[in-house]
């Protein structure tokens, strides 16, 4: 539902008089990194749309994607910038409230953040709060970029940017209670059992339970705050790679992002299991799996000599078979050599999803769809290449239409 209603915002955004679009104001709420020259999805996303009603459909943005291209395109919507919402009416019960302590809270551009982290673009909502917010004088706001940082494994940079704002928020007691939180985070033994036991959290009951590993221990279906707080916590490292590569088919965006950002050996092969699930939700660029791919893991000889022989066989974690059938298949350059590399690499990893093989796509272009051997293996490698490289080759239509092709 929320695709159509995109779909029918940017026909009328498309529609508008260029005057409507031309407006020069720009507030917090609305300003986004993609312009027109870096992949704006619209000079006016929200064209014709109120406040509430924009509220709204953010909220509806699922956060599981079936594609990358859904992917992409709710996340052009959250980042594209945009001009500022006309005014709306406050309750005389807002405007007393508003008028108190702090300035209103910026709820738009903390929908966007927060879906965006819900989506798993950690990136992307990080460089959108650095963009956009200068010095956050609204603690909800700037409770987004503790979390942030949390999630990023920083929570010393986030307690000094703390202190930083104090002179903004330090009446707000949410923010005592997160000071006191990095006191006792990096504290220890005597101290930090003294403070953990004079302090009360009522504000941010959620610290309490983090202090005290109350948290769920459910890691997968965490919210973004709590999985913030169970990073800083120490929680979820290195070792959470290994323990819950696993479980990526059914993992939260958010935590197989934290997972994929943490720096660990470059012995863990469990991490190329998580990039191929990224690549597959969109969250990472085929290219980086590439990359990832083209490393020198194993010998030339297992790479070069093995056509015809399972990577399994050859003591080999199976989060790392894609890479060493990948390379199999880019060393050997003649067609038929290669042509076997493909299907023995289309039968080993049959398994897998179509986004292992997006980084063959520009070998499986010379496949050759006429060889006997090769017409059970056609569906899926066009389906491959066409995703991966938007069309396929002009020759195949020769192979595909010849008399028994």
């Amino acid at each position: 539902m929320w695709i159509l209603r995109l779909t029918f915002i940017a026909l009328m955004v498309a529609a508008a008089p260029a005057a409507a679009l031309a407006q020069s104001s720009r507030d917090l709420e609305t300003r986004g990194t993609l312009t027109a020259d870096n992949g704006q999805l619209a000079p006016n996303v929200w064209a014709g749309v109120s406040r509430t009603d924009a509220l709204q459909l953010v909220d509806a943005i699922p956060t599981r994607m079936v594609s990358p291209i859904y992917y992409d395109l709710a996340r052009k919507l959250l980042l594209s910038d945009a001009p500022a919402f006309p005014a709306e009416k406050q309750a005389p019960a807002d405007k007393d409230k508003n008028a108190q302590n702090q300035a209103p809270r910026p709820d738009m551009l903390i929908a966007r953040i927060d879906k965006l982290l819900g989506l798993g673009a950690l990136r992307d909502a990080q460089n959108l709060y650095d963009s956009v917010v200068d010095e956050p004088d609204n603690f909800d706001l700037a409770y987004r970029g503790l979390q942030m940082l949390m999630l990023r494994g920083q929570l010393s940079a986030a307690c000094l940017d703390l202190q930083a704002m104090q002179y903004r928020l330090g009446a707000d007691d949410r923010w005592k209670e997160f000071n006191r939180f990095c006191r006792i985070r990096f504290a220890t033994g005597a101290e930090h059992d003294k403070l953990l036991s004079e302090s009360k959290f009522t504000a941010l009951p959620i610290i309490d339970k983090a202090l005290r590993n109350q948290l769920p221990a459910k890691t997968t279906s965490l919210t973004t705050e709590q999985l913030a707080y169970t990073v800083a916590m120490g929680n979820i490292g290195p070792d959470s790679v290994s323990t819950l590569a696993s479980k990526a088919g059914a993992m939260q965006p958010l935590l197989l992002t934290v997972l994929l950002n943490l720096d660990t050996p470059e012995a863990v092969p469990q991490k190329t299991c998580l990039a191929i699930e990224a690549v597959r939700r969109g969250l990472m660029p085929t290219r980086d799996l590439i990359t990832l791919y083209e490393k020198p893991h194993y010998e030339a000889a297992l790479l070069l000599d093995g056509v015809g022989t399972s990577p399994a066989a050859a003591n080999i974690h199976p989060c790392m078979i894609p890479t060493v059938l990948y390379q199999r298949i880019a060393s050997n350059l003649k067609t038929p050599l290669r042509d076997k590399a493909i299907r023995e690499a289309l039968d080993v990893m049959k398994d897998l999803p179509d986004a292992a093989f997006w980084p063959m796509a520009l070998y499986f272009r010379d496949f050759d769809v006429k060889a006997a051997a090769n017409k059970p293996y056609l569906w899926r490698v066009s389906r491959i290449v066409a995703y991966e490289k938007g069309d396929l080759p002009e020759n195949w239509q020769f192979g595909w239409g010849a008399k028994g092709g």
